[in-house]
């Protein structure tokens, strides 16, 4: 037996969801992503952590926005528990080293904080931990909302990446001298 529904009932069925349920519930529900339930919706995304139940925030589709950018330039990013990791590859005269970091949008509230924990020797040289080095720490300051997802993926990929990582290269560059001289010490 065929179920038809036209696309305007089945639109309507889940605004219906949405509206008693909330938006992450009517996702789970309908076993439909976020990114895809807000353009559905076309409903505005919020910038803070904070909201009520038929609110979407950024926050919720950080996992789906790492999803569809895994790599940036010399970089690879993951999502696990609540953070992005972003795992950086570098040449430094033929030695190849990695930084790890990591930078999650809005999750200090409306602003980004990126913090560099490690560069490292892939080939097993050395290794040099930055973890309460103040110079491996910076922020930088979020919109306080998007009028619909797309603003927000727009804003990932214009935004996000290439901020994020010009500020980890700060790192790396601000790393790499106490790497070179922790090395050279033994």
């Amino acid at each position: 037996m065929k179920i038809i529904i036209s696309e305007d009932k089945f639109i309507k069925t889940i605004k219906k969801l949405y509206q008693e349920e909330g938006f992450v519930e009517a996702s789970n529900t309908l076993g439909i992503g976020k990114i895809k339930l807000a353009q559905i919706l076309g409903i505005p995304i919020k910038g803070d952590d904070f909201y009520n139940m038929d609110e979407a925030t950024a926050y919720m589709f950080t996992p789906e926005l790492v999803k569809m950018n895994k790599e940036y330039k010399n970089c690879i990013l993951s999502y696990n528990e609540l953070v992005v990791k972003w795992v950086c590859f570098w040449d430094n005269n033929g030695e190849e080293l990695d930084t790890l970091s990591y930078s999650t949008p809005y999750y200090a509230g409306n602003s980004t904080p990126v913090q560099t924990d490690y560069l490292t020797s892939t080939e097993g040289e050395g290794s040099y931990e930055s973890r309460n080095d103040d110079e491996s720490y910076e922020s930088f300051d979020n919109p306080d909302g998007f009028s619909n997802v797309d603003k927000l993926i727009e804003w990932f990929e214009s935004v996000y990446l290439p901020t994020t990582y010009k500020v980890i290269k700060n790192h790396y560059d601000l790393l790499l001298p106490k790497y070179e001289r922790m090395k050279s010490e033994g």
